[in-house]
């Protein structure tokens, strides 16, 4: 299913999804920021930053995230909004 947004719109969907899931996998896993930063090798900032929608996820670091919960990066962020 292909999601039909303008680019502004799209990157805000994103941000919220994919927040939701790090944060609710996270906590599901028992770990703080500073763990899924370790796990990750991305900085508590920048897990911080992913959880408050402070920034766009890239694919480089969902790649990490999702090595990290042992996940596709389907659990992370929908397919649509990766095509």
């Amino acid at each position: 299913m292909k999601v039909d947004l303008d680019k502004k719109s799209l990157a805000r969907a994103m941000k919220e999804i994919t927040s939701v899931n790090v944060a609710r996998m996270r906590y599901e896993h028992g770990w703080t920021q500073e763990n899924l930063a370790e796990f990750s090798g991305l900085s508590r900032v920048t897990i911080g930053n992913i959880e408050s929608r402070s920034t766009l996820v890239s694919l480089s670091s969902l790649r990490l995230l999702a090595y990290a919960f042992e996940c596709s990066l389907d659990d992370l962020c929908p397919r649509a909004f990766l095509d």
